[in-house]
């Protein structure tokens, strides 16, 4: 009885919702500087999960996904609901590519490729890089 009882904690364990850190960083433009609240996706299930299946993101917060290495880095928006600006940065912390990237809910859905080799992403609100005036060469700052 004691190990059925432990097999089901476990595979509750296992059945519960990722749990993404939350952290603080800022976009520095030539204008001003951005403050953003991020969920870090750092491993392969976060990162794979992103920000799919919700309805909305609130005005200044993010995603910032965390790679191994500086590459060519592949996103797609399948079963997320909201378009998103994406920001591809190096690994000095310079914003290399930015690209805005609309819901999908059906396949096929498009790629969205860096133009250069990064090391993370960021992805806010569509609309975010234009409304704020971030450019490529513009530097992200984090704790």
């Amino acid at each position: 009885m004691r190990t059925l009882a432990l097999l089901c904690l476990f595979l509750l364990s296992c059945a519960a919702p990722y749990s993404l850190s939350n952290d603080t960083l800022r976009i520095q433009t030539a204008e001003q500087e951005i403050p953003l609240t991020i969920e870090i996706a750092q491993t392969s299930d976060e990162r794979h999960q992103g920000l799919s299946h919700r309805t909305h993101l609130k005005e200044n917060h993010g995603m910032l996904f965390i790679f191994e290495e500086e590459k060519m880095l592949t996103f797609w928006m399948k079963d997320t609901l909201i378009p998103l600006d994406i920001f591809f940065i190096g690994k000095d912390s310079k914003v290399v590519d930015i690209q805005t990237m609309q819901s999908c809910l059906e396949e096929p859905c498009p790629f969205y490729i860096s133009k250069e080799k990064a090391q993370y992403a960021l992805e806010v609100n569509a609309g975010f890089a234009l409304q704020h005036k971030i450019i490529i060469g513009d530097t992200v700052k984090w704790a």
